[in-house]
């Protein structure tokens, strides 16, 4: 598994350097198992991931109001796109990349999204409770 990740990364990086028409495109290929056809595969394995983020959610883990427009452009900035809406526009469609194998879960996306906004644009405040820890 972790050497299917690294082969569709490390296609994805190299197409970049690829000339002409041939730029950004990648050949896949189809490798047959003689005997065993349940395990004929297609390599790299460049599949997009979709995961659904709340933006309540998104504002809520990261402490900020930010709205589709804003979470979009703070998404783009780390290589992800948002792709569509809910109807009720509560809902984010966001498009992860093959190569964000480290992407796993909404909240990594909400992770990202505040990564891009920039952890240092946000406001640094006290917690409402007070509370002394110990062992």
């Amino acid at each position: 598994m972790k050497t299917r990740i690294c082969l569709a990364i490390l296609a994805s990086q190299f197409s970049e350097y690829s000339k002409g028409e041939w730029k950004h495109k990648i050949e896949q290929v189809k490798i047959n198992y003689e005997g065993h056809p349940e395990k004929d595969e297609i390599s790299p394995a460049l599949d997009y991931n979709t995961f659904e983020v709340e933006i309540a959610k998104v504002n809520s883990l990261l402490g900020l109001k930010l709205d589709a427009a804003k979470i979009s452009e703070c998404a783009e900035k780390m290589g992800l796109k948002v792709i569509g809406s809910s109807e009720n526009g509560q809902l984010l469609k966001v498009e992860v990349p093959p190569t964000r194998a480290d992407i796993l879960h909404a909240c990594d996306v909400a992770e990202d999204i505040g990564i891009g906004y920039g952890f240092n644009n946000i406001q640094k405040t006290y917690p409402k409770t007070a509370t002394v820890g110990s062992f």
